[in-house]
């Protein structure tokens, strides 16, 4: 399901926008603004998940992240996120693909 949504932009981000449209090859200027704000949600998505891994790292009582809260918040990591937050926590965490494999629609 779409929505549709009204903005209005400054005329120099637009004609930006449009160059971009024809140098990176999207189908449109609608196709960027989309594709951008994935992308800016990844990376929110990870960065919070990174946060809620540092709250919970060294608490000393309660109970740890399990292997599936990591398993889930792994999914949707990029492979360098991937590799950064096991360098960090040392535990196996992979995602499945990059976070554009994840798209919303």
């Amino acid at each position: 399901m779409l929505k549709q949504i009204n903005v209005r932009l400054p005329v120099l981000l637009v004609e930006k926008g449009e160059e971009l449209v024809r140098k990176r090859g999207y189908a449109n200027i609608q196709d960027l603004i989309r594709c951008s704000l994935r992308e800016e949600i990844d990376a929110f998505e990870q960065e919070e998940a990174l946060r809620k891994l540092d709250s919970l790292r060294g608490i000393a009582t309660g109970e740890p992240i399990t292997k599936e809260e990591k398993e889930r918040i792994a999914e949707n990591m990029t492979e360098e996120k991937s590799n950064e937050m096991m360098k960090r926590y040392s535990g196996p965490l992979r995602g499945k693909g990059s976070s554009k494999d994840k798209r919303i629609h």
